[in-house]
C-alpha cells in the first residue's frame, strides 16, 4: 500500500504530500524520528503481549518489566531539544537508531524461541 501510495502521490496533479521534501535535512531527521516512533512504540505494544501471553504475566507485571523503557524514554524526551544543537540532527538521529536498534536486539536475545 506504502508503494501504491507513493506511486500516486509521485504521478497526481495536486498531491497530498508532496515527495520532495527529502531536500531538507531537518525534514528527512523528523521523518526519520517518527519512523523510529512508530518502530519503538510497536515494539513496546509487541514486548507487553509477549510477557502477558506467552510468559504469562499480569497487565501490572507487564507494566512493571516495561516501566524502565518508559523511564529512559522520559530522560530521552528531556534532552531532545538540547542534544540536536550541541551534537548536530545527524548525529542525534543516527543515534537514536542506534539505541532503538540495539535496544531491540537485547531484548531478541533473550527471548526463547520454539523449537
Amino acid at each position: 500500500m506504502l508503494g501504491v501510495f507513493v506511486y500516486w502521490e509521485a504521478s497526481c496533479g495536486h498531491p497530498m504530500l508532496k515527495l520532495g521534501l527529502s531536500q531538507s535535512e531537518i525534514q528527512c531527521a523528523a521523518a526519520a524520528e517518527c519512523l523510529d516512533v512508530f518502530g519503538l512504540l510497536g515494539a513496546l505494544f509487541v514486548a507487553t503481549q509477549f510477557l502477558q501471553f506467552d510468559l504469562g504475566y499480569s497487565p501490572l507485571q507487564a507494566g512493571l518489566r516495561i516501566l524502565p523503557i518508559a523511564a529512559m524514554l522520559g530522560v530521552a524526551s528531556a534532552s531532545a531539544s538540547i542534544t540536536p544543537r550541541i551534537i548536530g540532527i545527524k548525529l542525534t538521529t543516527a543515534g537514536a537508531l542506534l539505541a532503538i536498534a540495539g535496544g531491540l536486539w537485547q531484548v531478541s536475545a533473550h527471548v526463547e524461541h520454539p523449537r
